[in-house]
């Protein structure tokens, strides 16, 4: 790229002056034309270099139409030689040109316009050529990132190298790191509207130009290079372009894959958790696959549907070790987490902790398992934690081996629990009309939960102490002065939860 400034170090303009418009100076030059009349620029294109020696512009009117023209056709500027037609730039014209950052050359002796223009137009065509050379280089670059498969970060680094200025790579899914090359200040705010070509931005004192990279008109991502000057020069431009297009490739290349290992996937946990009898060779390439039994142990977990998308982008960030499989059964999402045994909770962890608000929860973890054989005992335990997480004051991530007395309750038909459990122990009180029932019923479920405390128990139903003495001498009416022995304690407590878990179950 040949700046104006840049003209004015060749030798043919020593001596030469800005005479107006030296905010100017950077801008580009792509050609040089020598041209006098007013409405010159009607055959310009833009970026051209304007040679005159003044005839034809003796009037203010003829003045005013040349240069407001050059301006709008956005020329890079114009040299003019005083002498016999313009001794002087007029001040009509210098101030026009200030006001545009306009870049006006005053000559103060004479100089052959040919060789003026042969001496730019030469560099300008080597300049080119230079950037057709970079240009293949780069397009050799892209292809050979795509053929091995190197990932956008390749990618970014060819640019890097073509631009010779910091390039920024951010994904717009989510799912991947942002690919940085050279020193930036502060990153680049996120955009939200799409460029589908690379165009100049601005942030406080900051440059930059941005390209958004496209799959199938969806954006997924934005490419940054930070710039000196006012304008995006070619070079930049077509090199920004055919990197975008190549990120838009390696995007497609890495979801077509993504979509045929995930089906493989699917129909591998299909043959595991659903077909009866397990095909022992499904069991075998599980394992082969994922390097079990041995240092890493699976645990299957149930997710709400809703949660896929989230699923989905924490599959892609786990470590090389650690895997996060996912079946969709249309009312339920079945996973499977492999990894070393040590690294689970701190998985689980990691994983509880990166949803954000308002994105389903519910999750139920079975218990570790060697291998591929125990994965449907696995899905039957993290389906039960699965539906304890649905239950009211329940934690919304729930651990098999965490659900405690839930584990028999899940496994006893609800006509046992009704008969065996909650009517030999909560009968009498269940029989009360419900404004009478209620108060009773929480006060046993508190004094249940905190038998160390009166005190707490009252603090917990907002009542005073006596008040909460005179529910507990109804509740010895009802039940037996035994209640509170360790053996009906217990007992007590089991029906209390399974009367919870019949009524969010079945009753509503």
């Amino acid at each position: 790229m040949i700046r104006v400034a840049d003209v004015l170090k060749r030798p043919l303009f020593q001596g030469a002056r800005v005479a107006a418009g030296h905010q100017g100076l950077d801008r580009t030059v792509r050609w040089v034309h020598i041209g006098e009349i007013p409405h010159l620029a009607q055959f310009l294109r833009g970026g051209e270099l304007i040679l005159a020696t003044g005839v034809g512009l003796s009037t203010p009117d003829a003045r005013s139409t040349f240069i407001q023209g050059l301006i709008a056709c956005k020329a890079a500027g114009l040299v003019v030689e005083l002498g016999e037609y313009l001794p002087e730039i007029p001040h009509d014209m210098a101030q026009m040109a200030d006001q545009h950052h306009f870049p006006i050359i005053a000559l103060d002796h004479a100089v052959r316009f040919l060789d003026l223009s042969h001496d730019i137009n030469a560099d300008i065509i080597s300049a080119h050529h230079q950037v057709l050379e970079e240009l293949e280089s780069l397009s050799l670059a892209i292809r050979q990132a795509l053929l091995n498969t190197r990932g956008p970060d390749s990618l970014v680094d060819a640019l890097y190298r073509v631009a010779r200025q910091p390039v920024w790579y951010r994904s717009r899914r989510g799912d991947h790191e942002d690919v940085v090359y050279g020193d930036w200040e502060e990153p680049p705010p996120r955009p939200s509207a799409v460029r589908l070509s690379p165009a100049l931005e601005r942030h406080h004192s900051v440059a930059w130009a941005r390209q958004t990279v496209m799959v199938f008109d969806a954006p997924v991502g934005d490419l940054y290079v930070l710039v000196s000057g006012s304008e995006l020069d070619e070079r930049l431009y077509l090199a920004m372009d055919r990197v975008s297009a190549a990120l838009a490739q390696e995007v497609i290349r890495v979801d077509t894959l993504d979509r045929t290992r995930h089906r493989e996937v699917e129909v591998l946990l299909d043959a595991l958790l659903f077909q009866d009898p397990t095909p022992p060779g499904a069991v075998t390439r599980f394992n082969t696959r994922y390097g079990l039994p041995g240092s890493k142990r699976l645990r299957t977990a149930v997710f709400d549907v809703e949660a896929e998308a989230w699923l989905v982008r924490q599959a892609a960030r786990l470590g090389a070790d650690q895997h996060l499989l996912y079946l969709n059964t249309s009312d339920r999402l079945v996973s499977v987490l492999i990894a070393p045994p040590s690294q689970h909770p701190a998985l689980l962890n990691t994983l509880a902790g990166s949803l954000l608000p308002g994105l389903p929860g519910h999750a139920g973890w079975s218990r570790p398992r060697e291998d591929g054989s125990g994965i449907k005992d696995a899905l039957s335990e993290a389906h039960d934690a699965w539906v304890v997480a649905h239950l009211p004051n329940q934690p919304t991530w729930r651990d098999y081996q965490e659900i405690g007395l839930y584990r028999w309750i899940l496994s006893t038909p609800k006509e046992d629990l009704q008969r065996l459990v909650i009517e030999p122990e909560l009968g009498p009180l269940l029989r009360l009309p419900e404004p009478q029932r209620r108060p009773l019923l929480d006060t046993l479920d508190a004094i249940t939960g905190r038998p160390e405390s009166k005190s707490l128990a009252a603090l917990a139903l907002g009542i005073h102490r006596q008040t909460l003495y005179a529910r507990i001498k109804r509740l010895d009416d009802l039940l037996g002065p035994d209640w509170r022995s360790a053996n009906r304690h217990s007992a007590i407590q089991a029906a209390l939860l399974a009367r919870h878990f019949v009524a969010s179950r079945w009753d509503h």
